[in-house]
């Protein structure tokens, strides 16, 4: 087959279940799945190469299958329909699974029970008594406390060094736990920053 590909002449062969045909339908339509793909990409990090393709594959083919000539659209079209969203699909797929691991995650100044004052994290054991973990941890504890010009932000650094939780730290320093979480976010903030 040499110069331009008929694209319906094509669809006409692989419904005559020619496979080389189809391999051709799919390398032709390719710039669609890049396209799709680099779209997807650039706002969802997941974007897995294989699987989108897969995607892009399942929709070419419901495309091929499903085509009517009759309803006054054009292959391409109704391909780049079909494609983009059987692959955008996939991502909300993934989307759903990533949300319900988020919000089945534990806080771990959580109680362990209603009755208990052991929140999740003093359960937490540490194992490190690697002498250069130690030395390094030290150094960026003291670097925080340099990088933070925040007198408030310095203290619950401080005092979350120490161990305490959330409630203890806003019962200590007389405000809310949502200023101290507002205050751990910026202090995580700053130290991400550090190191960009």
């Amino acid at each position: 087959m040499t110069g331009k590909i008929n694209e319906y002449e094509l669809l006409y062969m692989i419904r005559q279940k020619d496979e080389y045909a189809f391999k051709l339908l799919a390398d032709y339509y390719l710039p669609i799945f890049y396209k799709t793909y680099g779209e997807i990409k650039s706002y969802w990090s997941f974007s897995d190469y294989d699987e989108c393709y897969q995607a892009y594959l399942i929709g070419l083919n419901n495309a091929i299958n499903c085509y009517r000539s009759d309803k006054y659209t054009k292959f391409s079209n109704f391909v780049y329909l079909c494609t983009t969203r059987e692959m955008k699909a996939i991502v909300k797929k993934y989307k759903r699974k990533d949300s319900i691991i988020t919000s089945q995650a534990l806080s771990l100044d959580n109680h362990l029970s209603d009755n208990d004052q052991i929140y999740l994290i003093d359960t937490i054991a540490d194992n490190n008594s690697d002498p250069k973990a130690i030395v390094k941890a030290k150094l960026l504890r003291e670097l925080a406390f340099e990088y933070l010009d925040n007198d408030f932000d310095k203290e619950v650094l401080k005092m979350r060094l120490l161990g305490y939780n959330y409630q203890q730290m806003s019962e200590t320093l007389n405000c809310t736990k949502k200023k101290i979480d507002n205050s751990l976010q910026r202090i995580k903030q700053k130290l991400i920053s550090l190191f960009d």
